[in-house]
């Protein structure tokens, strides 16, 4: 979550991020990437996400902000995650990969800032 505490979407206190009982897959074909997942985050609490290469890391990233289809429920600042509220959700998370490179879509960043507008 980012911004200070109480500013935009992240809350003084309670559940900055839920989980609860969340499972994804890239496509239907794929294998689960992520199977019953349950978890809390508490606002003010600071969390790692750790584990080998293929775990899920980055699929419970981009589950949370709705780019990976998932079954179960994920709530983030109290808005569940869900197309009608997919843009109050974005606006209050923020990540970046380890590689710039993946996150690049195309090959000026002024073209990645303008495609996002």
């Amino acid at each position: 979550m980012r911004g200070s505490a109480g500013t935009g979407n992240q809350p003084r206190s309670g559940e900055a991020l839920r989980f609860s009982g969340v499972s994804a897959r890239y496509a239907a074909a794929d294998p689960q990437a992520l199977l019953d997942c349950t978890f809390v985050v508490n606002a003010g609490e600071r969390t790692a996400l750790v584990g080998p290469n293929g775990s899920g890391k980055t699929t419970v990233l981009l589950a949370t902000v709705g780019l990976v289809p998932h079954e179960g429920e994920i709530t983030v600042a109290g808005s569940k995650v869900e197309r009608a509220s997919l843009q109050t959700v974005r606006d209050g998370v923020g990540f970046l990969f380890a590689n710039p490179e993946d996150q690049l879509l195309l090959p000026r960043v002024i073209d990645d800032v303008a495609f996002s507008l």
